[in-house]
């Protein structure tokens, strides 16, 4: 693998995990020669309610013994149960779980995505919550709430016909950014779709975000394949890295 000096990405550790143990895909990572990880707060054995406080020192243990350091924490929550009756308060409880989560495990940055029109109040809840806890909250939705950061999601932006290099140079408090890829009406291997490689880098470096990005293999047929695949494809352009085989 080659070795990545700024937006190293850092593999979304649910895809790769899949129904079996998400320690197996910390191994796979960290065995790839990767050195950072996006982690998953609605992943079985790494929700907030699965984590005492000796079970968060045991996971920053575990990472710490295989060199890997996490990137951030990723909290899908479906759209719709922000505004449904029968599910928004436990939508709003997993928010403010996921930022207690992100602080404990190093003031990670919070990705998620807001359904539109969400009612202000109790987003701005959420954001005095990450801002006492020192966590960033981003939202990776196309027009992003008004009251959070801004998260980069290239596969949903090019769904929504829009250009993630504009996106990511124009963003006001860029907090997150994603390696993704859309093509055919669908998420595709990084590097495989639409996404210009070279000018989402460029336009992420020019505003000065250099810190890993989330790859992620949300939806892929193949997570392992398109890991290997993505990051050769991130190093191909030439603009991030020192290759060492």
């Amino acid at each position: 693998m080659s070795n990545f000096t700024r937006l190293a990405p850092a593999p979304t550790l649910a895809p790769l995990s899949g129904a079996g143990d998400p320690r197996t895909a910390l191994s796979l990572i960290a065995a790839a020669g990767l050195r950072h990880v996006q982690l998953s707060a609605a992943l079985p054995g790494m929700r907030p309610r699965d984590l005492d406080r000796s079970a968060r020192r045991d996971l920053l243990a575990r990472l710490r013994r295989l060199e890997l350091v996490p990137a951030g924490l990723d909290l899908w929550i479906p759209l719709e149960h922000f505004t449904s009756p029968e599910h928004a308060d436990r939508a709003a409880a997993a928010v403010i779980e996921a930022i207690e989560l992100a602080a404990d495990l190093g003031r990670l940055a919070l990705s998620i995505r807001l359904a539109d029109g969400l009612e202000g109040t109790i987003v701005q809840e959420w954001r005095s919550k990450a801002e006492t806890c020192g966590v960033r909250l981003a939202d990776h939705a196309p027009t992003p709430h008004p009251l959070l950061s801004v998260g980069i999601d290239p596969a949903a932006l090019l769904a929504a016909g829009m250009d993630p290099a504009a996106c990511a140079s124009a963003a006001p408090d860029l907090a997150a950014a994603r390696l993704s890829d859309f093509r055919d009406e669908a998420r595709a291997v990084p590097g495989a779709g639409r996404l210009d490689l070279l000018a989402y880098q460029a336009a992420l470096l020019t505003r000065g975000f250099e810190t890993p990005v989330a790859l992620d293999l949300r939806r892929l047929s193949d997570p392992r394949a398109a890991l290997d695949a993505a990051v050769r494809a991130w190093a191909g352009t030439g603009l991030l890295t020192a290759v060492s085989e």
